[in-house]
Formats: structure tokens, C-alpha cells, sequence
């Protein structure tokens, strides 16, 4: 089972070189880390592995406070098997919308993301709920 306490703060890994993929493939680790695996991450947001190893992902994340924390625990919560709608700011500051799809595991605590960037910006208007969004 999947421990919501380390949800708190959880901080980008990237130790290993990255995979040059042009698919967004991370691990959500159990023990709070995000482990990006492959290296369309670097471009995708504008930063250097050694700048997002350790980063917070709360720092990537455009919604803050409740609205962030409430986007990471639907991310890891296997009730809710729908892909998600995850907003994160670039470096340069620009707000980029991925659909986050998730596989779970019943014998390991980590959550699989592939995510796909969304071509299109999304207007405010056209979304109701923009952190919690299941496309």
C-alpha cells in the first residue's frame, strides 16, 4: 500500500541518466521520490537532469498549496483510475499541460506515469476543475 504521509514532499530523481525517449515515462517511489526515466522530461520542461535531480515536485507543479497536494494524492490513488490532467511551469515560467496516465501494481507500492503533452493550451474557461481534471 501506498504511504499518502510521504506525499508531503516529494523530490525528483535523477541519478541515472535519462533514456532519450520522446515519451514522459516516471515512477512515483513509495518513498516519496519521483523518479523520471527518460529524457524528454529535460526538454520538455526546460531544465537540466542535475537542476531536476532533487528538485520538489511541488516546484514543477503550476496549482499550489491544497490544489497541488490534492493533484499529487489523485495521482496516487488507484481509486481513481482515469488518466489526470497535470499542470507543471517550465523554467522560463509557462504553464504546460501533460495527461497523466497511471498503472498500479497490486505487489508494488510505486505508481507508473506515461504522460503526453497536450499540444493546445487549455483556456480557463473551458475547464472546471483545473488540478483535478481527468481527461
Amino acid at each position: 500500500m501506498f504511504d499518502f504521509s510521504l506525499l508531503d514532499d516529494i523530490t525528483l530523481d535523477c541519478r541515472r541518466p535519462l533514456r532519450p525517449f520522446e515519451i514522459f515515462l516516471a515512477c512515483l517511489r513509495a518513498n516519496g521520490r519521483l523518479e523520471l526515466i527518460t529524457g524528454a522530461w529535460e526538454g520538455f520542461l526546460g531544465y537540466s537532469r542535475a537542476e531536476l535531480d532533487g528538485l520538489s515536485l511541488y516546484d514543477l507543479l503550476a496549482p499550489e498549496g491544497d490544489a497541488a497536494r490534492a493533484l499529487v494524492l489523485a495521482l496516487a490513488d488507484p481509486r481513481q483510475p482515469d488518466p489526470v490532467l497535470l499542470e507543471v511551469r517550465e523554467r522560463a515560467g509557462a504553464v504546460r499541460t501533460l495527461r497523466v496516465y497511471r498503472r498500479f501494481d497490486e505487489y508494488d507500492p510505486s505508481v507508473y506515469l506515461a504522460c503526453e503533452p497536450l499540444v493546445a493550451p487549455m483556456s480557463r474557461a473551458s475547464r472546471s476543475t483545473p488540478s483535478l481534471s481527468t481527461a
